[in-house]
């Protein structure tokens, strides 16, 4: 069975006013008794038709007839999923409808829930661009460190990919910069490597470890491969580890040239070319410092913005 491809004559009637937007239709369907759970073949219901056309009242109407009905469970119906593992969440954040997605989360949706292909809400925004859906996500709770699809990439990987400055920088707020060991410096130490690097991120092939952050990339890394510099940019002044191995030249392992220097208070520390193991670790507290800083004040403005747009809703 084609899982992309609806077939009309499987479609309900409600789920076929909601796709349509018909507010009307849809409210005299349901008030005549049609069934709100009737799935289409790709496992489609009525919601998950509003939800990803973005029909706000629909999705309203749905949600408020599922709610009153005694032979649903509320909460199953609004994190059920068709055949793929999607939910209502997933496809309206996909596409990029904040109001629908705001109502679903009044409706407690699940916002991690993932799909069959491993992928959620937030992974889906990232990818497509939405950035007002991903601030709301992140504030809503979305996990960010979690590991999506084929590829295992985190939604920080994918957006630096797919080179989106401004879910880069909130990311990068958030997230662990550093999942996996591979960095940047890897790329100025091998340049001939570098050449052979694959284009497609889901290819599994051996060079400097493959791109899967499973096997090592870091989003800095990946940022430098695509050539996207303000990506690049955001990352190494978010603190990320990446740029202290810019800054030795020195590629990690049993080989790596270590040497004994002799402080000023006469104690002897292990050093790699010039950094030591304090100095990485007084730059981590900083760093780290740095970033609850930016996030508290982030999560303000964005607690503020909501407060804003859900009283100008009411009015």
């Amino acid at each position: 069975m084609n899982f992309s491809e609806v077939y009309r004559d499987s479609v309900g009637s409600v789920s076929a006013a909601a796709r349509s937007g018909s507010l009307v239709r849809v409210r005299d369907l349901i008030r005549s008794g049609h069934s709100l759970d009737v799935r289409d073949n790709r496992g489609w219901t009525c919601l998950h038709e509003a939800a990803a056309q973005g029909h706000k009242g629909c999705v309203r109407e749905i949600l408020r007839a599922a709610a009153s009905s005694s032979s649903l469970e509320f909460r199953s119906f609004v994190n059920a999923t068709t055949h793929e593992g999607e939910t209502a969440m997933f496809l309206a954040a996909q596409n990029g409808r904040l109001s629908v997605v705001k109502i679903l989360l009044k409706a407690k949706a699940d916002v991690n829930r993932q799909t069959n292909d491993l992928s959620c809400p937030l992974y889906a925004a990232v990818d497509g661009g939405h950035t007002e859906m991903v601030k709301l996500l992140i504030l809503k709770g979305a996990e960010v460190n979690r590991r999506h699809t084929a590829s295992c990439w985190t939604c920080l990987h994918q957006a630096v990919y797919k080179g989106h400055r401004e879910i880069v920088s909130l990311l990068s707020s958030v997230c662990e910069l550093e999942i996996g060991t591979i960095t940047a410096s890897h790329l100025c130490l091998r340049p001939v490597r570098t050449n052979r690097l694959p284009q497609d991120p889901y290819r599994r092939r051996s060079v400097c470890g493959t791109l899967g952050p499973s096997d090592g990339a870091s989003p800095l890394l990946i940022s430098s491969q695509e050539g996207h510099d303000l990506c690049v940019s955001m990352l190494l002044c978010r603190g990320s580890r990446s740029k202290l191995s810019l800054q030795r030249r020195v590629e990690p392992g049993p080989s790596a040239r270590r040497r004994s220097v002799r402080t000023t208070h006469g104690e002897r520390k292990n050093r790699t070319y010039g950094v030591s193991s304090g100095e990485r670790e007084r730059e981590k507290k900083k760093a780290n410092k740095r970033r609850e800083r930016e996030r508290r004040k982030e999560d303000m403005q964005r607690d503020e913005e909501i407060e804003e747009e859900e009283r100008g809703g009411e009015s």
